[in-house]
């Protein structure tokens, strides 16, 4: 009995080190999925009312905590297309601050990826274009993005 239960022994160690090189390949597939991002992912051509302004060639990029702080980026063409002489606008707001605005037509590559403990955990952000004129501007609706790892 003594001669068999010597040889289980370095079976079950060697099960044991089977299962603990498992786990740890599991959790380390975990891990270096929660620090990625979405990739680019593209945004459909967004107009103003009145159809002079356009955001073109759009694209979203979501980070993760564990990657570049969280938050994310976004880029593309605002295109004013229009021979009015108004100037357009750009407005990109986090859920929760005042919206960023960029002036004129311009490829917008903008990184918002910062080091506000906030936008880690945000939820969404969304952006409209613009043509501004003299009594009330007009505006796109605000197209919403949501943040996959929130």
């Amino acid at each position: 009995m003594h001669a068999l239960a010597t040889r289980r022994r370095p079976l079950v160690r060697r099960i044991g080190t089977l299962i603990a090189l498992l786990v740890a390949l599991v959790v380390g597939l975990i891990g270096a999925a929660t620090a990625a991002n979405t990739g680019w992912v593209s945004i459909a051509q967004q107009w103003n009312g009145n159809a002079k302004v356009s955001f073109d060639s759009g694209q979203k990029l979501w980070y993760s905590a564990g990657d570049n702080h969280g938050g994310f980026r976004i880029g593309g063409h605002v295109n004013d297309r229009s021979t009015n002489d108004r100037a357009v606008e750009f407005r990109l707001q986090i859920a929760g601050y005042s919206p960023w605005k960029f002036k004129g037509d311009q490829w917008l590559n903008t990184n918002t990826v910062r080091w506000d403990p906030d936008l880690v955990v945000t939820h969404e952000f969304h952006h409209r274009i613009c043509e501004l004129q003299y009594i009330g501007d007009d505006c796109s609706g605000w197209k919403y993005h949501y943040n996959p790892y929130y």
